[in-house]
């Protein structure tokens, strides 16, 4: 062969044969994952090479109804399958080869009643109270307002920290061991105080440890308003496991053997609703008498607490249970001391200012007070906590006997007092 340019000497070449080899079409075909969830993706993965370097990618499945001709499409299969992938470059060499995928199923998670319950509890009053929840499989994770776990490893749910609402969406998921996981969601209800004039909690108290009889009347009470109210029951839980004491006017369940807290003070005339022509006298007010309660019942604990539970009957007669108020009768933390003034003691009326306080810190001091109270200017400063013993008040006498009040609130924010006597003592002219 001759080659030249204009200007330029021409060159010959010689024809020097040569051979192309071209390498074998060759294919691997995997997937990111071979195990999966029903539902869940994996990308299969088709890697060719050799050839002319042209590629057709044919994808097809075994059983059949997937195709594709991308190198890498994503799928998301819902049984064991095979996925087959044939490749051919413009030579028209093919060459195949496949992946199989295993699908595990996704467990199937339950919110189940509790044991000794034969259906779901959904609907709560309002209250401070921990009740487990439970799931099926056992082992899974709850979420939802006013659900957290304990300190005993269970997940439980608390009225109060949820709050009034009729849409509490409560969540159970569960993961087996593949990885797979189940949901279930049940709609929780938490209603407001269902009795009006019940309060949530009651102390024990100098100030209000008398025979305590609130009046208790319906409020929100009846959740199915296809029910008309018949009466209030006292309902009494107690030890672990739960054992319960039902009480009220006209026992229908057994009670406990003691007095029953609980009273009809006045009556009402209404339509009954399984007989509308005929008037009947119906609990109109109660009168629940703390005191009985205490001293028969104790005190809120966490294994005894109070109820009162709100029964009606439908058109048909029948009478069942539809809702309930919890309350809590609480025992008074150990009273504290007054610090700054020993019991009994003399103050001489040289003395700096004495600052009063509590032997227990984590209570809460209203006021000071002191008796009589013609010497009350004697103390001043935040809540009155500074006594004088110079003060102008006390005056006029060799010796005064005092006491002074101290008021508080405990922990479990109850109201009480403790009183400090001594004697106050003028200085020696």
């Amino acid at each position: 062969i001759d080659v030249s340019r204009t200007n330029c000497v021409t060159k010959t070449l010689s024809n020097t044969p040569f051979t192309l080899t071209v390498a074998a079409l060759s294919l691997n075909v995997s997937a990111t994952d071979v195990s999966v969830c029903v539902g869940s993706p994996t990308t299969l993965i088709g890697a060719v090479s050799g050839g002319t370097g042209f590629y057709q990618f044919r994808w097809t499945s075994t059983p059949p109804g997937f195709s594709s001709s991308s190198s890498s499409p994503t799928v998301s299969p819902t049984s064991n399958v095979r996925y087959n992938l044939e490749v051919e470059d413009n030579a028209g060499n093919i060459v195949t080869d496949f992946v199989d995928i295993s699908v595990n199923p996704n467990p199937v998670a339950d919110i189940i009643p509790a044991p000794l319950e034969t259906t779901l509890r959904t609907e709560y009053t309002i209250e401070n109270r921990y009740y487990q929840l439970y799931g099926s499989p056992a082992g899974g994770i709850f979420t939802g307002p006013g659900v957290a776990p304990q300190s005993d490893g269970n997940y439980y749910f608390n009225p109060q920290l949820a709050g009034v609402s009729n849409n509490h969406q409560i969540v159970y998921n569960f993961s087996d061991v593949n990885g797979c996981s189940g949901q279930d969601t049940e709609t929780f209800k938490v209603t407001p105080i269902a009795i009006n004039n019940l309060d949530l909690s009651y102390c024990q108290s100098i100030a209000t440890d008398g025979s305590l009889s609130p009046i208790i009347t319906l409020g929100n009470a009846m959740l199915n308003p296809t029910y008309q109210f018949t009466r209030l029951v006292f309902y009494y839980e107690f030890n672990t496991p739960p054992y319960y004491c039902f009480g009220e006017v006209v026992p229908v369940y057994p009670f406990c053997g003691g007095p029953n807290p609980l009273t009809i003070s006045s009556y009402q005339v209404v339509t009954d609703i399984q007989f509308p022509f005929a008037p009947v006298l119906r609990p109109a007010t109660y009168t629940l008498n703390l005191d009985v309660l205490r001293n028969n019942y104790g005190f809120t604990a966490p294994d005894r607490r109070f109820y009162i539970f709100i029964y009606g009957k439908n058109a048909a007669g029948v009478e069942t249970f539809t809702t309930y108020q919890p309350f809590e009768v609480l025992k008074n933390d150990a009273s504290p001391t007054v610090v700054g003034i020993n019991e009994n003691g003399n103050i001489c009326s040289d003395l700096a200012p004495i600052t009063l306080s509590s032997s227990e810190p984590a209570y809460t001091i209203t006021n000071f007070t002191m008796a009589p109270g013609a010497y009350s200017g004697s103390l001043s400063g935040t809540n009155n906590s500074e006594f004088d013993p110079g003060h102008a008040s006390l005056a006029g006498a060799d010796e005064r006997p005092l006491t002074i009040t101290m008021s508080y609130n405990d922990t479990k924010n109850c109201p009480n007092s403790v009183i400090r006597k001594f004697n106050w003592v003028k200085k020696p002219d």
